[in-house]
C-alpha cells in the first residue's frame, strides 16, 4: 500500500474523484497553527502611501487580518503611469 501525504489549506476545496470499484481512505492528521511557529504580525493593518517608502514587516509572521493599502491621497499631485513604474510629482 502506498502513501501520499500532503498539505491543504482549505480542505473544503479538496474534491477526490474515485470509480466505483476502488476505496479511499484519508484521514486529516492535527492541525498545525502557524502562530505556533511563526509570531502574529503586530503592524498596521491599515496604511497610506506617503512620500517615504513603508516596510511592513510581514515575513515569516501570521497576519491575522486583511492589510489594507489606502489610496494615494489627491494633494499628492501628477500621479503617472509608464507600464512599469507610478511617478508622483
Amino acid at each position: 500500500m502506498s502513501r501520499v501525504v500532503f498539505r491543504i489549506r482549505d480542505p473544503d476545496a479538496l474534491v477526490f474523484k474515485v470509480g466505483e470499484t476502488e476505496q479511499l481512505q484519508m484521514g486529516l492528521g492535527d492541525p498545525v497553527i502557524m502562530s505556533d511557529i511563526y509570531p502574529e504580525y503586530d503592524g498596521p493593518y491599515e496604511v497610506t502611501p506617503g512620500p517615504e517608502a513603508q516596510v511592513l514587516q510581514t515575513r515569516n509572521r501570521t497576519v491575522s487580518r486583511v492589510i489594507t493599502v489606502g489610496p494615494i491621497p489627491k494633494n499628492y499631485g501628477l500621479i503617472t503611469y509608464n507600464g512599469r513604474t507610478i511617478t508622483v510629482s
